[in-house]
């Protein structure tokens, strides 16, 4: 079996190839807290429960010494990274304002009826959008009203001039709302290393703790790609300021669209919806997946998976570490 460190050290490099794919720089720390799990790629059972961040930082000064990664200014990058510190600076610099927007933006959203949890995850999670970057984001609804909270959250948000459509191809500041789950639907079907990341970068702007501890609990998955989860770790929360008015506002349209008239409209309103989406050729585009159910929403035509996950497997596979070790993606282009 090979020794602890070596395990270590190729999950290091596994975890900056991945990031890379997502043009992403890592610090020690963010390289601790996103290891890939080396059960993925390891012939033995590996426990890597023990690996504290000084062994991180150890092994990657040895990495660096090997002159398979560069260091500069606290970032660590692939020795070939595509990613430069310039550009690292600079989508600082722009994820800061972007996210003063989003948060200003994203206070309205509490006044939308049976919204239960809002999260943000893409380049924006990730820290490195660009100025064209939308707003991607999770949203959670009361199960039973996720058609009709879709509609009213459009609606909101396109008075509002802050809705991305689906003929926009560039959409900067705006929120795209490409993933819909319900309250009693939070586990997810579709598993991948491309998945497990995106899912394990969201952050939450709306929504209680106890929504974001039962949607990590409802995906243990997770577990089986990183050694942790948020869940398991403390990380920034941006949040958006309670209005107890808005909060009003939501409780009372929930109260009107409660009963038998909220029903009606409900079955209504996903049998018109579901139509439209299965009805748009970008449904069963190769390369992505759309999906709209009774617990789930899901826009992703053109989904960045399939080529991330290649990139990620070529890396592996050239640098001769990893056995026979190669990433599936989550089983694209099939609508449901």
């Amino acid at each position: 079996m090979l020794p602890l460190m070596d395990e270590l050290r190729s999950s290091i490099l596994a975890t900056l190839a991945l990031y890379d794919g997502f043009g992403l720089p890592l610090t020690a720390m963010w390289v601790y807290e996103k290891l890939i799990h080396p059960a993925r790629f390891a012939k033995n059972s590996v426990q890597p429960d023990g690996w504290k961040l000084s062994d991180v930082r150890e092994m990657l000064d040895a990495l660096i010494e090997q002159k398979k990664i560069v260091h500069i200014n606290g970032f660590y990058f692939l020795q070939h990274s595509r990613v430069s510190f310039e550009d690292v600076i600079e989508r600082e610099k722009i994820a800061a304002q972007k996210w003063k927007q989003l948060v200003r933006l994203g206070w309205w959203l509490q006044a939308v009826p049976f919204v239960r949890a809002v999260f943000v995850s893409g380049s924006m999670a990730l820290g490195n959008p660009d100025t064209a970057s939308d707003f991607d984001v999770v949203v959670v609804t009361r199960a039973g009203r996720l058609y009709t909270c879709r509609l009213l959250l459009s609606l909101v948000t396109t008075l509002m001039g802050a809705r991305r459509t689906r003929h926009e191809h560039v959409a900067p500041d705006k929120f795209c709302f490409n993933h819909y789950l319900t309250d009693d639907g939070l586990a997810l079907s579709h598993h991948s290393l491309y998945a497990a990341a995106v899912y394990n970068d969201l952050i939450s702007i709306l929504g209680g703790d106890d929504v974001v501890e039962r949607f990590y609990a409802a995906n243990p998955w997770l577990l089986q790609y990183f050694v942790r989860v948020p869940i398991h770790r403390a990380y920034v929360r941006k949040t958006v300021a309670t209005s107890p008015f808005l909060s009003k506002v939501r409780m009372i349209e929930e109260w009107c669209l409660n009963g038998a008239l909220g029903g009606v409209l409900e079955w209504t309103l996903r049998n018109w919806q579901q139509r439209r989406i299965f009805a748009n050729p970008a449904t069963r585009a190769p390369g992505g997946r759309v999906i709209a159910n009774d617990r789930q929403l899901e826009f992703h035509p053109h989904s960045a998976e399939k080529a991330i996950l290649e990139e990620y497997n070529a890396f592996t596979k050239q640098s001769g570490a990893f056995w026979n070790y190669h990433e599936a993606d989550s089983g694209l282009s099939r609508p449901r």
